[in-house]
């Protein structure tokens, strides 16, 4: 079942085991929608990804249409969208953020 998440929170994913912190967006490459761009760029999440047995970071990089995907300890972590999604050139502030997420076990 698909969530949300903003920069910043911790969600425990239900029936699944699994913690998911979304740390923060260090790279967005993303296109703005008032540029006309050669390549549709991307954005990286960080990503702390936790069960009772392993804890690790992660990096899921998500393409300009908010799709993507990480397998991490038997788990698939899917990115559906990132929004805010950029309208003009220039930063946009990590706590704007927030990733749809899928987590599956494998």
């Amino acid at each position: 079942m698909p969530f949300d998440i903003r920069v910043g929170e911790g969600v425990e994913v239900s029936g699944q085991g699994v913690t998911l912190h979304l740390a923060g967006v260090p790279a967005d490459s993303r296109c703005p929608a008032s540029v006309v761009c050669v390549w549709a760029g991307e954005a990286a999440l960080a990503i702390g990804f936790t069960t009772r047995e392993v804890s690790r970071d992660v990096s899921l990089t998500v393409s300009a249409e908010g799709v993507g995907e990480v397998e991490v300890s038997g788990y698939r972590v899917r990115a559906l969208a990132l929004e805010p999604y950029p309208q003009e050139p220039g930063v946009i502030p990590q706590a704007d953020y927030v990733a749809r997420l899928v987590v599956e076990r494998l």
